[in-house]
C-alpha cells in the first residue's frame, strides 16, 4: 500500500509539473478558496449561507412543524423527502453539519467533473482540463459552495444521470435523475429528459420517484406529511412573478422586462412549451451521437441551462449552475479543438454569470437581465463552436450500442 500511495504522489508530481501556468492557477486557486471556506464556516457556521433553512425544516419535521410557507419567495423550498434526508446530520452541530454538507456538494461535484473530463478521452492530461476548468469556473462554483446550495448537488446529479444514460445504464440514470428532483424540484426537468430520451429508464424512474415520495410517510405520520405535500404544492404555485410578487427573477422574462414590455400569460406559457420541445429536440438528437461530448455532457448542459432560462423564479444566485458546465466546455475547446477566441469568450460568459466580477454597482445595474443574456450568449457560442463541425477525435469515441 505505501508502494502505490507513493506511485501516486509521483504520478500526481509528474502531472502537475507538464501542466500549463492556467490550469496550475486553476488548481491553486480552488484548493486556496477551499481552505478559506473551511475557515470562515469555523469562524461563522451561519455567515453567507442558506445551509441554516436545511437544518431548521429538518428540525422542523422532526417536531412535526411545517416545513412551508407559501406566501414567501424564501424559505425552504424543496420535497420533504430533502429535510428528512438531511436530519441525520443535524445532530453534529451547526459546524461539524456546516462542514459536512459542503464536503458531500464538492465530493459529488468532484465525481462529476473527473468522470466528465475522464470520459472525454481528451490528448491533454486530464488534469489540464481540470485546472483550466476550474480557473474560469472558480468565481461560481466557490460561491456555491460557500453559500451551500443544493444547486451545487443538482448539477452533479444531472451530469452524473446523463453519464449513465450514455451508457445505457438505466437504474443508474433514473437513481441520479430522481436525487435531482430530490436536491431541488427543478430536477424534474433532468428526469423528464432522461425519461424521454432513454424509454427503457421509464420503469425505474417512475419507481425511485415514488421511493422519493412515499419515504417521508416512513418517519412521521400520514395526515402530517400529506399536509407537508398540500403545502409544498402551494408553494410551488405561488412562486411565479405574475402573481404580483416583487423579486428580481432572473428567467428569460427577465431581459423582456428589462425594455418595459410585458408578455401575455398565455404568450409566455406558449414560449416556455415551445422553449421545452426545442430542449427535448435537442437533448434528444445530442444523445444519439456517439461521442461522449455530444451525446452525455452537452445534454447535460442544455438541461442546466433550460432549468435557468424558463424557470418561473430563476434566482440570480442559481446562475452558478452554469459555471461548471460552461467552464468544462470553454477548457475543452482552448485545449481540444484549439478555438481559442470562442473558448475565451465563453470562459468570460462564465465568470460572468458565477460573480459580480464587474462591481457590485455596475452589476446591479445590469441585473436581472445580465445574466439570462450571458447565458444565452454561451450557449450560441458554444452551438457555432461545437456542433458545427462533425469532426470527432478517435480517441473521444467509444463503442456504444445505440438503439
Amino acid at each position: 500500500m505505501a508502494i502505490s500511495i507513493h506511485e501516486f504522489y509521483r504520478h500526481l508530481s509528474v502531472s502537475y509539473r507538464r501542466l500549463s501556468v492556467a490550469a496550475r492557477v486553476g488548481l491553486i486557486l480552488a484548493v486556496c478558496a477551499l481552505v478559506v471556506i473551511v475557515v470562515m464556516i469555523v469562524v461563522d457556521p451561519n455567515g453567507r449561507t442558506v445551509t441554516p433553512n436545511y437544518i431548521i425544516a429538518a428540525g422542523n419535521f422532526v417536531s412535526r412543524q411545517n416545513l412551508y410557507n407559501p406566501q414567501l419567495s424564501g424559505g425552504y423550498l424543496y420535497l420533504p423527502t430533502f429535510a428528512v434526508m438531511f436530519v441525520p446530520i443535524t445532530v453534529l452541530g451547526a459546524t461539524i453539519c456546516n462542514l459536512v454538507w459542503r464536503a458531500i456538494c464538492l465530493v459529488a461535484l468532484s465525481l462529476a467533473l473527473a468522470r466528465a473530463v475522464r470520459r472525454l478521452n481528451t490528448r491533454s492530461d486530464p488534469l489540464e482540463i481540470v485546472g483550466v476548468t476550474l480557473l474560469f469556473a472558480l468565481f461560481g462554483a466557490v460561491d456555491a459552495v460557500r453559500i451551500g446550495q443544493t444547486t451545487t448537488v443538482l448539477l452533479a446529479v444531472t451530469f452524473l444521470a446523463f453519464d449513465a444514460a450514455y451508457d445505457r445504464r438505466f437504474a443508474a440514470a433514473a437513481l441520479w435523475a430522481t436525487l435531482a428532483v430530490i436536491a431541488k424540484p427543478l430536477g424534474i426537468v433532468v428526469w423528464l429528459l432522461i425519461g424521454g430520451a432513454r424509454p427503457k429508464s421509464l420503469p425505474w424512474l417512475a419507481s425511485f420517484l415514488v421511493v422519493a415520495l412515499l419515504a417521508p410517510f416512513a418517519f412521521a405520520e400520514t395526515k402530517y406529511v400529506t399536509f407537508l405535500y398540500t403545502q409544498f404544492i402551494a408553494m410551488l404555485s405561488n412562486v411565479a412573478p405574475e402573481q404580483g410578487r416583487y423579486a428580481e427573477w432572473a428567467d428569460f422574462m427577465a431581459l423582456v422586462r428589462a425594455t418595459g414590455l410585458s408578455l401575455d400569460g398565455r404568450i409566455v406559457a406558449a414560449i416556455r412549451i415551445v422553449a421545452a420541445i426545442a430542449t427535448f429536440i435537442a437533448a434528444f438528437a445530442a444523445m444519439r451521437e456517439r461521442d461522449y461530448l455530444r451525446a452525455s455532457v452537452i445534454p447535460a448542459t442544455l438541461a442546466c441551462s433550460y432549468m435557468l432560462l424558463f424557470n418561473p423564479r430563476a434566482e440570480l444566485s442559481t446562475y452558478i449552475l452554469m459555471a461548471i458546465p460552461y467552464g468544462l466546455l470553454a477548457a475543452y475547446m482552448l485545449r481540444e479543438t484549439r478555438r481559442t477566441i470562442p473558448a475565451l469568450a465563453v470562459g468570460a460568459a462564465c465568470i460572468g454569470l458565477g460573480t459580480g466580477v464587474l462591481g457590485v454597482r455596475i452589476m446591479h445595474a445590469l441585473n436581472p437581465w445580465s445574466k439570462p443574456l450571458l447565458l444565452i450568449f454561451a450557449i450560441g457560442v458554444c452551438a457555432f463552436a461545437l456542433l458545427r463541425s462533425r469532426e470527432d477525435h478517435e480517441g473521444a469515441r467509444e463503442d456504444v450500442s445505440f438503439i
